[in-house]
């Protein structure tokens, strides 16, 4: 196994109609691994092996991607991300090198809308 495997991280605060969780929007099935509890909520954590798709290190890569979905949906509050880091971790998933981090909003079914009044972001 690389040492430092290819991983993209996302942890859900919130969601629509669709529970991104059991599977991925294109009906991919994802492997759970348990629940967690961070920031005072709880989370169900999935991973998904993808295959042969674009990455931030070029085409045609394999890489994994892990998911901390939030049980009880909440539109604001504080994500800590080395908290989350730290339990997949402890939940025997590989962390690979750090190399982007990012503030996303997706919106399901292309509607939605968001405000942000303040963020900030540190990396420990």
């Amino acid at each position: 196994m690389d040492a430092q495997p290819l991983t993209e991280y996302y942890v859900i605060e919130d969601y629509g109609d669709f529970v991104p969780g059991p599977t991925s929007s294109d009906g991919t099935p994802r492997i759970n691994h348990g629940t967690i509890t961070v920031d005072g909520g709880t989370y169900d954590i999935w991973s998904l092996e993808v295959k042969n798709k674009p990455a931030i290190t070029g085409n045609n890569k394999d890489f994994n991607q892990y998911f901390s979905v939030r049980k009880s949906r909440r539109k604001c509050g504080h994500i800590s991300m080395s908290e989350h880091f730290s339990k997949w971790t402890s939940l025997g998933l590989p962390l690979g090198k750090l190399e982007e981090t990012m503030f996303l909003m997706e919106a399901q079914n292309n509607s939605g809308t968001v405000s942000v009044t303040t963020a900030a972001f540190s990396i420990k």
